[in-house]
């Protein structure tokens, strides 16, 4: 397999493992599952949001390339990279409810691989 493949693969695992973690957003109740849930909404919108702004960022700069173009790219896919360490950092930490459903969240989250790491190599590791 490619190194694109398994990248396309890993990013659908953690974005389907998101979803059903972010399934319990919103509400106004304030058991311990949806507080819980409330923090991995939270950080999961912080992620989001970092990535977008990244993505945004590296499209203005493909709109007009200059001298600085790669550098501020590698830079701003590094800082895509460093909020999804810090996604799964911040999941990793959270405690689920010392209830069933969260002994359940403990076992879903670590099948569906939030312990892993994911490490992207630069961009210019791409380009020829």
């Amino acid at each position: 397999m490619t190194a694109s493949v398994i990248r396309l693969a890993a990013t659908l695992v953690l974005s389907a493992t998101l979803a059903i973690l972010g399934a319990g957003c919103g509400g106004s109740d304030t058991s311990a599952e949806e507080e819980w849930a409330g923090d991995v909404c939270s950080a999961v919108s912080d992620w989001e949001d970092q990535v977008k702004q990244s993505a945004d960022d590296v499209t203005e700069q493909l709109k007009s390339p200059g001298t600085g173009t790669l550098a501020a790219i590698e830079a701003d896919v590094q800082e895509a990279v460093d909020a999804t360490d810090k996604l799964g950092d911040d999941l990793r930490e959270l405690e689920p409810p010392d209830t069933e459903a969260g002994d359940q969240a403990k076992q879903q989250s670590s099948s569906a691989g939030l312990r892993v790491r994911f490490r992207c190599p630069p961009p210019s590791a791409f380009m020829t």
